[in-house]
């Protein structure tokens, strides 16, 4: 049995480099934001950020150890699906075995579609909740 290692995902992984995300993946990853569907580092209540490496466990375990502060600054968020979350939890917090990180270019147009999205979601509820209120007060037309 072989393994085969694309040789440009392993110079990336040893210059500790985070890949850009096509515009269709970073759509992605803003409607699964906007969603609930992934946790963030920037989901971390007002004063428990140091919870950083206890969630996402890796990090805790020394995957920056050998990064340089340069390296660290390209960071734009780190992230992880929610379906991955471990079964316990920390101060209520989930707990990941694993994490995905999105460069500081990318998470720039994350966070624009991801502003979006959620403008356009927020419009269609408060539409959504107009019509219920009409049909409300006029009674229901079923049955």
């Amino acid at each position: 049995m072989s393994l085969i290692i694309d040789p440009n995902e392993e110079a990336a992984r040893k210059a500790h480099l985070i890949p850009n995300k096509t515009e269709e993946q970073l759509k992605q990853l803003a409607l699964d934001a906007v969603d609930n569907k992934i946790f963030t580092d920037r989901h971390f209540p007002q004063g428990q950020q140091n919870m950083v490496p206890m969630v996402f466990m890796p990090i805790g375990l020394g995957l920056f150890k050998d990064w340089t502060k340069d390296e660290i600054s390209r960071v734009g968020m780190i992230y992880e699906d929610l379906s991955k979350a471990g079964p316990r939890s920390v101060n209520g917090l989930p707990t990941f075995m694993s994490l995905q990180m999105i460069n500081v270019t990318d998470f720039d147009k994350f966070a624009k579609y991801a502003d979006e999205y959620m403008q356009l979601k927020d419009m269609f509820l408060k539409k959504k909740g107009e019509t219920n209120d009409d049909t409300t007060s006029q009674g229901s037309s079923v049955g």
